[in-house]
C-alpha cells in the first residue's frame, strides 16, 4: 500500500454464507501479511469450495475468486 489506510478483508462463498469478516484496522505503508486459520466468524472450519476474497483498501474493493482444497479431505 502506497499510504496509510483503513483496511477489511472478507471471505465467502458464492452463496454469500459461511465467510469471513475481520477489520484489520488502519494499516501504514507497505506490506502486509494475514494469517488465518480457515475458520468462519463462528470458529467452524471453511468447506472445499470456491470463495470469494474482498480486500477493501480505502474506497478501492480487491475481489479475488479462489479455491478451498484441504489436503487432508482430498486423501479421504
Amino acid at each position: 500500500m502506497p499510504k496509510s489506510k483503513n483496511v477489511n478483508w472478507s471471505i465467502f462463498n458464492l452463496k454469500s454464507t459461511n465467510g469471513r469478516k475481520m477489520n484489520l484496522g488502519v494499516l501504514n505503508s507497505g506490506l502486509h501479511k494475514v494469517l488465518w486459520y480457515w475458520k468462519n466468524n463462528f470458529g467452524n472450519e471453511l468447506l472445499n469450495v470456491i470463495y470469494m476474497v474482498i480486500l477493501e483498501i480505502g474506497v478501492k474493493l480487491y475481489i479475488q475468486k479462489i479455491s478451498l482444497i484441504k489436503e487432508n479431505q482430498i486423501l479421504q
